[in-house]
């Protein structure tokens, strides 16, 4: 189970990265949670997606497998002000969701919805 986590990881690491203009070792966390939410809005999950839940005798050792993999895209800096760090974490919920809706089916976001949410997320991100 952890290396279908692995491989499901990899393909979102390879999406991820092909969304940043820059190494992800040299990313600010904007450019990182934007690689995130662009990837996020692609509408491009399924239930595979969910690989880290599916068992739940696992899902400790799964998400926690997970969050490591995914943590040098979606940690925030402790050492950002406050403000920043909530506006980063807001739109790292807000790619959360959409991706959560599509791998689920459950209320995915219309392309006109997806639209109005890239704005929003535009403008904490500082755009």
């Amino acid at each position: 189970m952890v290396a279908l986590v692995d491989e499901v990881v990899d393909g979102w690491e390879r999406e991820l990265t092909g969304r940043l203009h820059v190494p992800l070792s040299e990313a600010s966390p904007q450019d990182r949670l934007r690689s995130y939410l662009d990837w996020s809005l692609s509408g491009t999950f399924d239930v595979a997606d969910l690989v880290m839940l599916t068992d739940p005798r696992l899902r400790d050792r799964l998400t926690a497998r997970w969050a490591e993999r995914l943590g040098p895209w979606l940690e925030i800096p402790d050492a950002l002000p406050s403000a920043m760090r909530g506006r980063l974490t807001s739109v790292r919920l807000i790619a959360d969701g959409a991706w959560f809706a599509d791998a689920t089916g459950t209320f995915p976001l219309s392309p006109d919805e997806r639209a109005r949410v890239r704005v929003v997320a535009d403008r904490l991100l500082g755009h």
